[in-house]
């Protein structure tokens, strides 16, 4: 249950330098996959997928980026700002997330997280994913720029 005053919205790309701000100081690392015209990108192949918080005030006080490749579902760069984690808005926001794939017939969701970030990990665990130590993350630069 969202405890806190928040609406439920998709993400738009005039929210992601507000959104890029809210994960860093989440936490979550910032990469050069996650500047403004990548996640446009993201935007643009996920539309529906793309979920944000906001307060009465309109501030993004959680967002999460969910991708769809067609196969499997994955989720991105879910976070809420720090002072309001624990009011249930990531959970509304995972809820809205696995809705929208539910009704587009999505088997199976995935989500990355640094090995070291053991409240996300217990938060996911805690709502039903398996912790899977039968396979590795891999990834590999092809530009930087």
């Amino acid at each position: 249950v969202n405890r806190w005053r928040t609406e439920l919205r998709l993400l738009s790309k005039e929210d992601l330098p507000e959104a890029l701000a809210l994960w860093a100081r989440a936490g979550i690392q910032i990469t050069l996959s996650d500047r403004v015209s990548e996640l446009e990108r993201v935007l643009d192949h996920n539309p529906e997928t793309c979920l944000a918080a906001v307060d009465g005030d309109g501030r993004i006080v959680g967002a999460v980026l969910g991708t769809f490749d067609g196969r499997r579902a994955h989720i991105w760069h879910l976070a809420v700002t720090p002072e309001l984690q624990g009011n249930g808005i990531g959970r509304a926001l995972l809820a809205k997330l696995e809705s929208r794939w539910m009704a587009m017939d999505v088997v199976k969701i995935s989500f990355s997280s640094e090995v070291g970030n053991a409240s996300a990990i217990a938060f996911y665990e805690h709502l039903g994913f398996e912790y899977r130590h039968d396979i590795c993350y891999l990834s590999k630069i092809l530009r930087e720029e």
